[in-house]
């Protein structure tokens, strides 16, 4: 039982940045996603011009947390996709 579940997590370390890199070109082709982003770089520039440097500094470390816990949950949504998946 050890070896089958290490191989599901070799199986899921093996696919995942395919899957990572295959939701990106998802994302870049859908147009209601184009627009979301579009209209959060709007937001986001006119924010930006009203901060000072100290704040935009700020608020850009935090995007970047951000973003990588975004990352993070779409990678580990994708791994338990998977794990239904070979559970079936």
């Amino acid at each position: 039982m050890v070896e089958i579940e290490n191989l599901k997590k070799e199986i899921l370390d093996l696919i995942t940045p395919y899957l990572a890199e295959r939701a990106g070109k998802i994302y870049i082709e859908n147009e209601e996603y184009k627009e979301s982003s579009k209209t959060a770089d709007l937001i986001f520039e006119e924010l930006n011009e009203t901060l000072t440097d100290e704040q935009q500094e700020l608020l850009e470390r935090y995007f970047t947390a951000n973003n990588a816990t975004v990352a993070l949950t779409e990678r580990l949504v994708y791994q338990q996709g998977m794990r239904d998946f070979l559970n079936l």
